[in-house]
């Protein structure tokens, strides 16, 4: 029997979290036999897999579509949230300027031909520095190795990985091995430590956040275009429900990606817009954006044709089935 795979990411909240957190998407999965759906959770590359959907940050889909991915992103959501740059409270360096010339740490995980996990660290440096008119070549990049195996189908861990990270390099800035760390998830304690920058008062949007895509693998859009809508359309009655249901929100996308609602406060996420799915040209434009930033940034080098890559009609579609299912329901 064929099998769609479909994954979504263990370190970052998606629509998709809260749609599987929900049981939308196993609902939908039991409805279909040939092909059958798996719902999983964890990190894929789907390399070995004809039929698949992944729900997860853009950025290294953007990079595999610029190797040549036969991949179509058929939908997005917006996922802001409060990244900073923290250094000692009795250092001179009081800004991103003057973090010329200073040390600052990044995670480096070895066997991957994309490190997501570093990139998330390095955005938040790289757009503090640009905004200053510096790059990553102006200061000096202290790497921390990490062993993080590619867990698939699996339960969340004990601790994310973000948060764990953020404390090993807190740990490194108080002994003085490097002069400026990015914490992804916002300390408890700040004793000895002082903020230079922080995402949330950044007023540009790429600096705040990033689009989330849901990517579809070519064939599975060309041959079973109808069973990829349906999904969609989880992530839509996903998003009505959010609306009603805000403050049960933090306990179900902690559940799924390993964060207490605590760390996930911490973390600053606009968690009920990181639910609204979109695939508008606002998206396209922030796409683009971004596309811009990671080449400016050296990550990207191949060609990315946005308009092949993003097929904005399975949202149309969705929303159309969504609609009739709502009109059947008020119906008396």
């Amino acid at each position: 029997m064929q099998i769609i795979h479909y994954s979504r990411c263990r370190m970052v909240p998606t629509p998709s979290s809260l749609a599987a957190q929900l049981g939308y998407l196993q609902a939908e999965a039991s409805r279909h036999h040939e092909p059958g759906i798996k719902i999983e959770f964890g990190d894929y590359d789907h390399r070995d897999d004809r039929y698949w959907m992944r729900n997860a940050a853009s950025s290294r889909s953007l990079y595999a579509r610029s190797r040549g991915s036969d991949a179509h992103a058929v939908a997005f959501s917006p996922c802001e949230s409060g990244d900073r740059i923290l250094v000692q409270a009795d250092t001179d360096i009081h800004t991103a300027a003057d973090l010329r010339g200073r040390r600052i740490a990044l995670p480096r995980i070895t066997g991957r031909h994309f490190d997501m996990d570093r990139q998330v660290f390095a955005k938040v440096y790289l757009t503090a520095l640009h905004k200053a008119g510096l790059s990553l070549d102006d200061v000096r990049i202290i790497d921390t190795p990490f062993e993080r195996p590619r867990l698939r189908d699996a339960p969340p861990e004990p601790r994310n990985f973000f948060e764990v990270a953020g404390e090993m390099f807190l740990d490194q800035l108080r002994r003085g091995e490097v002069d400026a760390a990015v914490t992804i998830v916002r300390p408890v304690d700040m004793t000895g430590l002082r903020e230079i920058y922080s995402s949330r008062s950044d007023d540009a949007l790429i600096a705040r956040g990033e689009l989330r895509a849901l990517l579809v693998s070519g064939p599975l859009l060309r041959e079973h275009r109808q069973v990829v809508v349906r999904l969609v359309a989880c992530l839509l009655r996903a998003q009505d429900w959010a609306a009603a249901h805000p403050v049960d929100i933090p306990r179900l996308i902690g559940q799924d990606i390993g964060l207490s609602a605590q760390s996930l406060q911490r973390r600053e996420i606009d968690l009920l817009g990181l639910t609204r799915v979109s695939c508008s040209q606002a998206d396209r434009h922030a796409m683009q954006e971004r596309l811009t930033f990671l080449r400016s940034c050296g990550v990207l080098e191949g060609n990315v044709a946005l308009d092949e890559w993003i097929e904005p009609t399975v949202m149309v579609e969705a929303r159309e089935i969504l609609a009739t299912e709502q009109s059947k329901v008020s119906q008396p």
